[in-house]
């Protein structure tokens, strides 16, 4: 239930209901919420480490291709793996509009700096952040009983980690950059992420007030 849900051919209708009930709970709280998760989103931010100690399976988050290459971001989420000791890898994301999945594009900008090939999967049928987790889930239950760690971007990580409590993940978040950046592309991004929960926590809430299976299914 995020903003790239309300763009498909067939409307989202309770993507698109949720989206109105956050606007109006922004404006009935006067930002208030709005502005905790913003404080949320840049703590995390700023406190997330870029270690991973231990056997575990990496995640790596796809993001949406810019001329059917990887842009600035995803760069930096497949730089940190690739310091990161082999492990098993999970790359995220699917078709955005480009001439590949964003799975397939990170695979073959690690093939051309030495990746070791025979330890990624890649997850190609998802669209956004919760679907990325949830395809990730089914896929990570043959190697039950190992930790998660999710890598991507500072501004990025709260979310990432409130999706994955909501789906029931063991998991480490782990940064792609080595340091927070306040610059105003990092401050844009941060504003977007903290509104994304917002609506996210917004119809998490309503499903479970209106006792709305098929909305609670999509989310845990």
């Amino acid at each position: 239930m995020f903003p790239t849900d309300l763009f498909e051919k067939e409307v989202d209708w309770d993507a698109f209901l949720v989206f109105l009930l956050s606007c109006l709970m922004l404006v009935a709280s006067l930002g208030t919420l709005y502005l905790l998760l913003l404080f949320k989103v840049v703590r995390q931010a700023v406190t997330a480490g870029i270690s991973a100690d231990g056997d575990g399976i990496y995640l790596v988050f796809g993001k949406k291709l810019v001329g059917g290459s990887v842009d600035e971001d995803y760069c930096r989420r497949l730089d940190r793996l690739l310091r990161l000791p082999y492990q098993t890898t999970i790359l995220l994301g699917g078709d955005t509009g480009g001439p590949m999945s964003e799975a397939q594009a990170g695979r073959e900008y690690l093939e051309r700096r030495g990746f070791a090939l025979s330890h990624l999967h890649l997850e190609e049928k998802s669209k956004n952040t919760l679907e990325n987790l949830k395809n990730a889930r089914r896929m990570i239950a043959l190697w039950q009983g190992r930790l998660v760690i999710i890598v991507s971007n500072r501004y990025h990580l709260l979310r990432c980690g409130v999706l994955a409590d909501s789906l029931g993940f063991s998991y480490r978040l782990c940064a792609s950059e080595g340091r927070f950046r306040c610059d105003v592309a990092t401050v844009k991004k941060c504003l977007n992420e903290a509104f994304f929960l917002h609506w996210f926590y917004t119809g998490k809430y309503w499903a479970r007030l209106t006792r709305n299976r098929r909305m609670l299914d999509r989310i845990t």
